[in-house]
């Protein structure tokens, strides 16, 4: 699947929870607090539990989502550059979107996309954060590493 900064999962980010857990086929509260349930982006294949979501929880909305990748290998991109092969590379990634227009900070974690309120890790998972709830300086304190 190809993924873009802007968010387009079948889920409402910045919603309450309740609704939130509604859009999910399957969710919960888990341990650390977070609504973590499955999605449904794509075709699934027989056996197929769909896209696994966890939800950072705020004044009973639901602030950040965050995708995992399904199991490595993986064929997801995004904005076309491969989120697999290109894992080890953080400075190369943001190299690309740098070229395609998009800002970028490659940090220890993953790589910021301050414009767009993303942080993708790339072996891991791509995390949307709501920009209403957040703001450019909440998500900057809270996204963007000290180095």
């Amino acid at each position: 699947m190809d993924f873009t900064p802007e968010f387009s999962l079948p889920v409402t980010l910045g919603g309450p929870v309740k609704e939130v857990s509604s859009q999910c086929y399957q969710s919960g509260i888990n341990e650390f607090g977070e609504l973590e349930g499955y999605i449904d982006i794509e075709a699934p294949e027989p056996g197929d539990e769909g896209r696994k979501i966890f939800c950072r929880i705020e004044n009973e909305r639901c602030v950040t989502v965050t995708m995992r990748y399904r199991e490595l290998p993986i064929s997801d991109t995004f904005l076309g550059i491969d989120l697999y092969r290109e894992f080890s590379a953080k400075e190369q990634f943001a190299e690309k979107l740098h070229a395609l227009g998009i800002p970028a900070i490659a940090q220890f974690d993953g790589v910021v996309l301050p414009d767009h309120f993303v942080l993708i890790e790339l072996d891991k998972s791509i995390t949307w954060w709501d920009e209403d709830y957040w703001g450019k300086d909440g998500f900057r304190e809270e996204a963007v590493a000290l180095q």
